[in-house]
């Protein structure tokens, strides 16, 4: 029924009719009717459409003739009636065969040439732009579609059908939904690359990294981290923690079954990974490595070995233990003493010599953090009268407040100690030299410093168990306060506010909010309340620097007045309601933002957040003062209430 022209050959088909005051003409009325009957007559019109049985889920063709002519003025009146052939066209000549369709991934996403922008909030489409203010949806037509149609039901996937034209393609952006969570990935042993370089074409792609093109060569992971790359002549030298291996560049290498010998290459950006037999890599020290002309000499720390590398390519290097040559030993001894601190090396072109030299220096890492509220037990031990130390760090997370490192002494020799130092942003927290349980307190107070390093310095035998706590943040409650006037009532503004603690910018707090009318006094507009640990998404802490902010949308009306329009906070531990009585006692009581910034649509004040209790208030007080003309009189009261005039006499 769809797309087959009912409509129009309804509308277009031949009439025939006998004699009277008009031929009547046919009319087909879209849609389909649930409504047995629900049609129109009149006269000269044949109307058609089609009805659905909701019971049954029939659907029929309705079809009404035109009204007889009958009443006064026409004595010889005869009823009407109309009579309906429909002829069922079979083709006897297109052959149209039917495939059974395949399951569309659900999942995939085809993207067109089509954007559209965001204006204010508010999506905007090409049928109907989103309105969120009146609930109104945006309406978009994709444009969509995944055949050719050619009107006489039949439908391909090809222009004109033909068995040698161009075939239905939807193109290659295409989008899905992963399996897998979104996370951040640790490529420790991945090696990508950059777009091409030619001078010949003017073409320098060296700082385009395209992620879209999967531009990765994923190694090895069970060698370790990737601590060095050497490019040579057809290959990569590529220095993991425990292993070496070469990575061929611009070529890849296909080998007959047996692995016996190279069949040919094919042209790849990076190749296959070739790993030495030899149990050897560069550990964590970069630093040892030297390249001077084909030899490359660097150190294995974890092995207790110096290693040189002879030649230009995979195929021709060699490998020999240098330390073997009656230094194993020493080499050995030195690398345990001196594990985690630097190997520099170096080679003298006049002696023919590389030279190493490890000094005191300890190597850079990435600190781990613990997270805080999880017990760590240490088993210490140092010599008599020598004291050592250990670090470790811990995650406290966003909140502000109090936080406690609690140690207990599990066993301790005689004569041991130790102390505990906490430095958190800076600021150094200390036990002393103790030799029993006890608490460190320290105050955790700014939102962007998230973790704080814990140390400890002992002497002698002893087993300790140190817990860090997290913060005892305290929970504080949000007031938002819209105050207006009832002449504005129906305007619409959107009342913000956000907040700065050193490098830690919350996020905006954006309410619209649209003026009620009344006769309160105040009037308020908006009333919330939230409530919700200190240093936690919008919740400032003392000390930091919020920002009240009225900002005009496109779509709002109400303009702010610099000269008259305020905004305030209080602190408090009084929960003030919303009603006239405790609102004019907060007002009394709370401090205007000043001075006023911004202009235009956008108008802000600043204030710093005093120290905190259990209420803060943020008020936007959007009232202003407007003239009106008040009744007096100069004899009596009376005269005032019931005579009133506007001109003194």
């Amino acid at each position: 029924m769809v797309g087959d022209n009912i409509e129009q050959i309804l509308n277009d088909g031949i009439r025939i009719a006998g004699s009277g005051s008009c031929i009547p003409d046919n009319k087909f009325i879209p849609g389909i009717t649930n409504v047995a009957g629900d049609i129109l007559t009149d006269f000269c019109f044949n109307y058609y459409k089609f009805y659905k049985n909701l019971a049954t889920g029939q659907l029929q063709l309705m079809v009404t003739g035109t009204l007889p002519c009958t009443g006064i003025g026409y004595p010889n009146s005869r009823a009407s009636n109309v009579q309906v052939n429909i002829t069922v066209f079979r083709s006897d000549k297109t052959i149209i065969f039917e495939t059974m369709p395949s399951e569309a991934l659900p999942d995939v996403f085809f993207e067109n040439e089509m954007s559209f922008a965001i204006v204010n909030g508010n999506h905007m489409g090409n049928i109907q732009n989103q309105n969120i203010n009146t609930g109104t949806p945006a309406i978009v037509d994709t444009k969509f579609f995944n055949c050719f149609a050619f009107g006489n039901g039949a439908e391909s996937y090809k222009i004109r059908d033909s068995l040698v034209g161009n075939s239905f393609n939807f193109g290659n952006r295409v989008t899905s939904v992963s399996a897998q969570d979104y996370k951040r990935a640790d490529r420790f042993a991945d090696i990508t690359y950059s777009g091409v370089y030619n001078a010949e074409s003017n073409v320098n792609k060296l700082n385009e990294f395209n992620m879209g093109l999967l531009n990765y060569k994923n190694l090895e992971t069970s060698f370790g981290d990737i601590y060095l790359m050497d490019g040579r002549e057809t290959d990569i030298l590529v220095l993991q923690e425990d292993k070496i291996s070469y990575v061929l560049a611009s070529k890849n290498l296909i080998s007959d079954s047996t692995g016996g010998g190279v069949i040919a290459s094919v042209p790849e950006v990076l190749g296959n990974q070739i790993a030495r037999t030899e149990k050897y890599g560069i550990s964590f020290n970069p630093e040892s490595y030297v390249h001077w002309g084909y030899d490359r000499f660097f150190t294995d720390a974890k092995r207790g070995a110096v290693i040189q590398l002879r030649g230009s390519s995979y195929s021709n290097d060699e490998l020999r233990v240098i330390s073997e040559m009656n230094m194993r030993t020493w080499f050995r001894d030195t690398f345990n003493e001196s594990f985690n601190t630097q190997k520099l090396g170096g080679f003298d072109p006049y002696m023919n010599e590389y030279v190493l030299s490890s000094n005191t220096i300890e190597l850079p890492y990435n600190v781990e953090c613990l997270d805080c509220g999880i017990t760590q037990t240490f088993t210490l031990s140092t010599l008599a009268e020598e004291t050592n130390s250990l670090e470790y760090c811990v995650d406290l997370g966003p909140v502000v407040g109090l936080s406690n490192v609690i140690f207990t002494v599990g066993e301790i020799a005689e004569d041991s100690n130790f102390e505990i130092i906490v430095d958190y942003d800076g600021v150094i927290e200390i036990t002393g030299v103790v030799t029993t349980d006890g608490v460190l307190v320290f105050d955790k107070n700014k939102v962007s410093v998230e973790t704080a390093l814990i140390k400890i310095n002992y002497t002698g035998d002893l087993s300790l168990s140190i817990l860090a706590d997290c913060c005892n943040a305290p929970s504080l409650t949000i007031v938002q306060i819209v105050l207006t006037n009832d002449y504005e009532s129906g305007d619409t503004v959107h009342a913000e506010y956000r907040y700065v603690d050193g490098d830690y910018v919350s996020p905006l707090q954006s309410s619209l909010v649209t003026f009620s009318e009344g006769t309160d006094v105040p009037l308020v507009s908006r009333y919330n309340v939230t409530t919700n640990f200190v240093g936690t998404g919008a919740f400032p802490p003392a000390g930091s620097v919020v920002s009240l902010i009225s900002n005009k949308f496109a779509t709002d009306t109400f303009v702010f007045n610099p000269a008259e329009d305020e905004f305030k906070y209080h602190v408090s531990d009084t929960l003030y309601g919303n009603n006239s009585g405790d609102l004019l006692s907060l007002l009394a009581l709370a401090t205007t933002a000043t001075p006023n910034v911004g202009g235009g649509a956008i108008n802000y004040a600043d204030f710093i957040v005093p120290t905190l209790e259990n209420y803060l208030y943020l008020i936007w007080d959007f009232r202003q003062s407007i003239p009106v003309a008040l009744c007096y009189s100069t004899d009596s009261a009376v005269e005032a209430c019931c005579n009133c005039t506007s001109t003194p006499t």
